[in-house]
């Protein structure tokens, strides 16, 4: 606040944060002095200069101690192409150690191994060997089993129905060859084909009319062979 008198104090100059006691200086106090100004921009590059120059002598310190740790580049050097040149010297010594191995077990292989003739010959010898075994073995297998196909046979001849047609019987079929075993699938006037024994065929033609069932015949009396005899009971 600046109200141009000293004598006069209003409310204002209590509540503001800074009196002036006239217009000009109240100028004063809101614009600094240019002197005032330059001075402090002044301070503020010296001390940023100040800054930089501690900031390069830390970091030269610091290459210096880093160097002195990592010692010389040549020196380095050295050390690792020695220690590639005595790795390159085990790897050739072993490298022979491996070839005359492997050069070792392939001539003992070799001595080990057969000649393709030597191999065809034992495995002939061997073939020969299981034939002269296996020969009787099949001889009785055959005879074996050519018996049990023969009795096979001979069973199953004797239960062919045939052998039941050489016994009287006939087997009756319809026109599409199936067999009819029950007389109440015929119906009168169908068509039917009768095979008899020794592969005897005939058609018939079913009439509908029950056929009668044969009469037993009658057992004669033998003759007495004298007439005085009586009969013992």
């Amino acid at each position: 606040s600046a109200v141009g008198h000293e004598t006069d104090t209003t409310l204002i100059d209590y509540a503001s944060d800074a009196r002036a006691p006239t217009p000009t200086g109240a100028a004063e106090i809101a614009v600094r002095v240019r002197e005032s100004l330059i001075a402090a921009l002044l301070d503020f590059d010296q001390r940023l200069i100040g800054a930089l120059l501690r900031k390069r002598e830390y970091l030269a310190g610091q290459l210096s101690a880093l160097s002195r740790a990592l010692g010389d580049p040549s020196r380095i050097m050295d050390i690792q192409s020695q220690k590639i040149d005595h790795a390159s010297q085990r790897l050739s010594s072993a490298f022979r150690d491996f070839i005359g191995i492997k050069e070792r077990k392939f001539i003992t292989t070799m001595g080990k191994l057969q000649t393709p003739q030597a191999r065809l010959n034992y495995a002939r010898q061997g073939l020969d060997n299981i034939a002269a075994r296996l020969a009787p073995n099949m001889t009785i297998y055959m005879k074996e089993k050519t018996g049990r196909l023969e009795q096979s046979g001979r069973l199953l001849e004797g239960l062919s129905f045939k052998r039941v047609l050489d016994r009287g019987f006939a087997v009756v079929r319809d026109v599409e060859g199936k067999i009819i075993s029950n007389a109440n699938n015929l119906k009168s006037g169908q068509a039917v084909n009768l095979e008899f024994k020794n592969d005897a065929h005939k058609t018939a033609i079913i009439d509908g009319k029950e056929s009668p069932s044969p009469k037993p015949k009658k057992k004669k009396k033998p003759a007495a062979q004298n007439g005085n005899q009586g009969a013992l009971f």
